[in-house]
């Protein structure tokens, strides 16, 4: 990071910060939109906040960039829609979680506060995958991203997204390579019995898509439950709500 002083400045301005986190339901996330979500970067006036939530909304975007580089998000697209696939009540759980956890407070402190909450990093995951080296405030929305568990548990040694990738690789192994070599192994019986071919094929194909779909469900609340919970610190939620009645003067983000 660019030293202490550029990480303070992101709580130092009196009346950017707002005191306690909204909740919110089933119902807010049918209402709010993705334009919604990204308006969001234009009310916060610190700059050292915006920029790190910038970086947080790209990495939003991400989980929702097709593999030709297409931004499938599209503005009207709501909050349950983007946390389709039986994230929904999962992201609901992850912002009142993150209700009592002060963001801002993390970054503000800088990397000190940082490199002390990893201090229980499993050395085998510090060795595959070293922690950031942080240069600049913005560059805290890959840290939050990658650790942010280990703010809230300081008993943590593993990342969750460790885990998750893990669970990804082991997934992989058991429902994809593991019934091929069973083939290979028992390739006289299969010549007899060729059915199992298709059901071996089913069983691969299945575990592959779980696979895949867990890891990015992860991914869609991992990114998204941040965002919104780090915008929460820094914009008045007044202005969305109101917006949504339809009351005279509300402001849509």
């Amino acid at each position: 990071m660019s030293g202490a002083c550029d990480n303070r400045s992101v709580t130092d301005s009196a009346g950017l910060r707002h005191e306690g986190k909204p909740s919110y339901s089933m119902s807010d996330l049918q209402r709010i939109t993705a334009g919604e979500l990204r308006g969001r970067l234009a009310r916060i006036d610190n700059p050292h906040a915006r920029a790190i939530a910038e970086r947080l909304w790209k990495a939003v975007e991400r989980q929702f960039t097709n593999q030709y580089g297409q931004l499938m998000l599209k503005d009207h697209h709501t909050l349950r829609r983007m946390a389709a696939g039986g994230v929904q009540q999962r992201l609901l759980t992850r912002l009142e979680e993150l209700r009592r956890l002060d963001i801002g407070d993390i970054v503000a402190e800088g990397p000190s506060r940082m490199q002390q909450a990893l201090e229980s990093l499993h050395p085998f995951v510090r060795f595959l995958h070293p922690p950031l080296s942080l240069k600049h405030s913005a560059e805290s929305a890959e840290h939050l991203l990658r650790y942010l568990e280990f703010h809230e548990n300081p008993g943590q040694t593993v990342p969750e997204s460790f885990r998750r990738s893990w669970l990804f690789v082991s997934g992989m192994f058991a429902f994809l390579i593991m019934p091929m070599l069973i083939l290979v192994m028992w390739i006289d019986f299969v010549r007899e019995q060729r059915w199992l071919v298709i059901v071996v094929m089913f069983i691969a194909i299945t575990g592959v898509l779980l696979s895949a779909i867990q890891l990015a469900g992860f991914g869609r609340l991992r990114t998204l439950s941040l965002y919104v919970s780090f915008t929460d610190e820094f914009i008045g939620m007044d202005g969305e709500r109101d917006a949504d009645s339809g009351e005279p003067g509300a402001e849509r983000a």
